[in-house]
């Protein structure tokens, strides 16, 4: 469960990639299906980069535990996301811009109750129920999902030069998100972390506090 910090890099750079090759299919499918449709709209394609984001989000929060050096008894969803919010609040407090729907979300808060997002109980409870559970694949779910899929790049870049710093709360504060009048992102300062076509995290890492 230990993993370098040259292997995490080299790890880190190629989930990347299969990151924006799954966002670049949702674009695409946004074409046909736009991204403002009825939040339960679903189908196939949908529910394969449903998959595909979900199966990353898993690898990807393994990955974080193993860098922070925080040490799992169970390979799964619940297990990682525990260990890395638990008092930190680090995934739940990630914020999420939309830019195609214009629409902020905070994808990987769970309900009370619940162990898990209600996007992955989607994913989880149907993967192994097709094809009813297709309609798991609809635009709320795979948005959500892969929103939380580029949250969690954006903290494991930070991971890469702060590793277990990216677990202490006082750390990250919620940033404003300026809009133009044609309620696009204003250009955004200097900031090193992966740029999306879809999503903008508000959320970032200041070692040395919340901005002023």
């Amino acid at each position: 469960m230990k993993i370098t910090p040259k292997d995490f890099q080299n790890k880190r750079r190629k989930m990347l990639d299969i990151y924006f090759a799954t966002e670049r299919k949702l674009i695409e499918l946004s074409w046909i299906i736009p991204l403002d449709n009825n939040s339960v709209t679903y189908s196939p394609e949908l529910y394969s980069i449903l998959q595909s984001s979900c199966g990353q989000v898993e690898n990807m929060l393994r990955m974080l535990c193993e860098i922070c050096e925080l040490r799992y008894s169970d390979k799964n969803f619940p297990e990682y996301y525990k260990l890395l919010d638990n008092s930190t609040d680090l995934l739940k407090r990630q914020w999420i811009y939309n830019k195609k729907t214009r629409i902020t979300l905070y994808p990987l808060e769970i309900e009370d109750g619940c162990v898990s997002p209600a996007w992955w109980r989607g994913y989880n409870g149907t993967k192994h129920n097709l094809p009813e559970g297709l309609t798991k694949g609809n635009i709320e779910n795979t948005i959500n999902a892969l929103g939380s899929l580029y949250a969690i790049h954006c903290i494991a870049h930070t991971a890469q030069y702060y590793e277990k710093d990216i677990l202490e709360k006082s750390y990250w504060y919620e940033s404003d998100i300026s809009l133009n009048s044609e309620y696009e992102l204003d250009r955004i300062g200097f900031d090193t972390r992966p740029k999306s076509d879809l999503f903008y995290c508000a959320t970032k890492f200041n070692k040395e506090g919340a901005p002023i």
